[in-house]
């Protein structure tokens, strides 16, 4: 372009309006080079560029940290053995802890013992103790007869019935935790009154086998109540989102129901892998049925099986790490299934879709290493992580905050969320781990990863409550069958066949829901078009709630 010479004349003479127009230099000048932009527009320009995610790829098939698969079958191995070794004399502690009972042969036997102290035939010197073998005899029977006259209910569990509470909770266990887990399924916004049952079921649990007075039974459960309406209201801003998260995990699992029979299966495998490290820790523990005291036993009297502190923290250890893999071998199994059903929808659309038998074998073999070494050291970072968040707020605030700071720096690549990478594309364990870190920092999603999460939260409560349901029926059917009274020795027996095995399994199988939950939460910020894709009617829906929470819409960047 060039200036127009009537209007530089006319300017130039005065004639005009007095506007000095201004004119685009030519394209020809080349003297004049634009300005190199500021900082500040480079910023603006960054802001406004498209985000790269790296997306996870699909790993050959070789076994990946190996070692700890292999430490892991070994700590099995061993306790296997010790508990055949100990096996023996547990039971033949349960024949003298059953009176009346040979648990061999099954026949009743007289006490001679229990008719010796009756007579009074103890002639010994407990004075000068020159018997020590008749005067510990003595001691032990005149404790035990001081018990008995003081808590008659006291009384151990007949052999008989104490199978029948085995039983009962090993088929009724299962019935009760499907049942809960369809009703969930089909009423997910009902998950908001579930701390309020827990703290009913837990006051009533709590009353009928307690033996304090009323007064302190009523203040026990007032604190039990107050404690979890508490908690109820401190998640009570997120409990729909929480409702939105269950509504997407089940809508998915709807589509692969053959995932309840791996959890199922989980479970029992469980028991059989923990049943002999408790055989073993219950004998280190020397655990009869009345709780003899042994202490003032002779060192040549002394039991040599009786182990002392170390084997008895391993055993401990045993049964955690057990319980641990066996649940986290569901959540990647469940990962697997959840990344099929967003990639591949043909390979994982049924009930027994082939994707499910393909993500369990992976994660029973490639990446057992995986999952041992997550599930070795996850948990507690997890415990050390809620301890110091609870001091938040205390007087060692300070500390707690730096603490935490520095544990998130340490160790950011161990958490939950690596174990979804491990099922969806076979990864080591710390590569998951970094892998998701990264797709959730590009996202701008960190504060998903470290945030509580109150889906578990809420799920849990689920878990305990099954576990008072299966406790309850179970006494019942017990009672009912061997026509009994209500003895403290059948509510023990009743907690430990009935509530902890109701409320393991019901966890295993709130797992399935709460892994797919972060299945998708991860997926749908590495790869949304995806779902848009494959799943368009699903994207509808969730993809408002997944803006709404997240407060990023992954879509559009």
């Amino acid at each position: 372009m060039s200036r127009d010479p009537d209007l530089s004349s006319a300017n130039e003479g005065g004639g005009g309006s007095g506007i000095e127009l201004t004119v685009a230099t030519p394209l020809t000048d080349l003297s004049a080079q634009p300005s190199p932009p500021s900082s500040s527009e480079i910023d603006d320009i960054c802001e406004q560029s498209v985000i790269v995610v790296q997306r996870g790829e699909a790993q050959s098939p070789q076994y990946r940290d190996k070692w700890f698969a292999v430490a892991f079958l070994v700590m099995v191995l061993l306790v296997l053995g010790l508990s055949i070794v100990f096996v023996p004399a547990v039971l033949e502690e349960m024949a003298k802890s059953l009176p009346g009972v040979d648990i061999v042969s099954g026949r009743e036997e007289e006490d001679e013992d229990e008719d010796k102290y009756n007579t009074g035939d103890y002639s010994i010197s407990v004075s000068g103790h020159e018997h020590d073998d008749d005067w510990y005899w003595f001691k032990k029977h005149d404790d035990w007869y001081e018990d008995e006259k003081n808590n008659e209910d006291s009384v151990s569990v007949p052999l008989p019935a104490f199978w029948t509470i085995a039983a009962v909770s090993f088929f009724v266990t299962p019935v009760i935790s499907i049942v809960a887990f369809f009703f969930l399924s089909r009423n997910p916004s009902c998950i908001q009154y579930i701390f309020w049952a827990a703290s009913v079921l837990g006051t009533i649990a709590y009353g009928v086998t307690s033996t304090s007075s009323l007064i302190e039974w009523v203040f026990i459960g007032v604190f039990m109540i107050v404690y979890l309406v508490r908690c109820a209201r401190l998640v009570q801003a997120e409990i729909p989102y929480a409702v939105a998260k269950l509504d997407i995990g089940i809508t998915v699992l709807k589509s692969n129901m053959g995932v309840i029979l791996v959890a199922l299966g989980s479970y029992y495998v469980a028991w059989l892998l923990i049943i002999p490290g408790l055989i073993s820790l219950g004998w280190s523990l020397d655990w009869s049925i009345d709780w003899e005291q042994t202490t003032e036993q002779t060192a040549s009297d002394s039991d040599p099986t009786k182990l002392d502190g170390t084997p008895r923290l391993f055993f401990v250890f045993s049964i955690y790490w057990t319980l641990e893999v066996c649940r986290n071998i569901v959540r990647t199994t469940v990962a697997g299934v959840g990344g099929t059903w967003w990639f591949s929808p043909a390979e994982a659309n049924t009930f027994c879709s082939p994707s499910i038998w393909d993500s369990l074998v992976r994660s029973t073999t490639y990446s057992l290493g995986s999952i041992c070494f997550g599930s070795f050291i996850v948990p507690v970072l997890e415990l050390i992580e809620t301890t110091l968040q609870r001091f938040q707020n205390g007087l060692l605030r300070c500390i707690a905050e730096r603490g935490l700071s520095y544990m998130r720096d340490c160790f950011r690549y161990y958490n939950k969320w690596a174990f979804i990478y491990v099922g969806v594309y076979g990864y080591p364990y710390i590569e998951a781990g970094k892998r998701v870190m990264d797709v959730m920092v590009a996202r701008g999603l960190k504060d998903i990863i470290i945030a509580e999460d109150v889906v578990s939260v809420l799920l849990w409560a689920i878990s305990v409550c099954v576990g008072f349901i299966v406790w309850g029926f179970t006494l019942f059917v017990a009672f009912a069958v061997e026509e009994v009274e209500n003895q403290s020795g059948w509510l023990k027996a009743g907690f430990f066949y009935g509530f902890i095995p109701g409320m393991m399994l019901s966890s295993i199988l709130m797992g399935l829901v709460s892994g797919m939950v972060d299945t998708i939460i991860v997926l749908y910020a590495e790869a949304p078009e995806e779902l848009a894709l494959n799943h368009p009617v699903v994207s509808d829906e969730i993809g408002p709630t997944m803006v709404s929470w997240l407060g990023v819409d992954c879509n559009g960047i």
